[in-house]
């Protein structure tokens, strides 16, 4: 099988102090899957890159902030439509505690807020959401986040 389209994202859920996560919202775009949307924030791994690097980054340059990089809640694999057709992709989801810097959205993002881990599922758009939904590990690591900040 051929295997031009394939690419590894790398996504951090982020908590601040507080206990609430940020998520932020795609600029609008016709050819990304969660154009206009509200998503983990994350993007795809360069070459040369570790997921670790590459999601520092990722976060740097659209939320500006530093982040401490810790452990993988979950890897999974999927597929999502862009303007050549399927792309297969591997992704990995970070644990992420902000550092230092203020949120401010910039790069491909139009906006984006912190929100109580009880309200992420309602605060995604409906790509992330359905991911979300369908993904034990990530619901149960949320339900974590909820129980130490009640």
């Amino acid at each position: 099988m051929k295997r031009d389209k394939f690419r590894v994202v790398i996504k951090g859920l982020i908590v601040d102090s507080s206990g609430k996560v940020l998520i932020g919202r795609k600029e609008e775009s016709d050819v990304h899957p969660v154009s206009g949307q509200f998503h983990i924030i994350g993007g795809h791994l360069e070459k040369g890159e570790t997921p670790e690097e590459c999601l520092a980054r990722e976060i740097k340059e659209e939320a500006g902030i530093d982040v401490d990089v810790k452990n993988v809640i979950e890897v999974r694999a999927f597929q999502w439509t862009n303007e050549g057709g399927l792309t297969d992709s591997l992704q990995l989801l970070y644990f992420c505690e902000k550092k230092d810097g203020n949120a401010e959205a910039s790069s491909d993002l139009e906006e984006i807020k912190w929100v109580r881990p009880e309200n992420l599922q309602e605060q995604l758009g409906e790509v992330e959401a359905e991911r979300f939904m369908k993904s034990d590990k990530q619901q149960s690591f949320v339900q974590k986040l909820i129980s130490e900040n009640s």
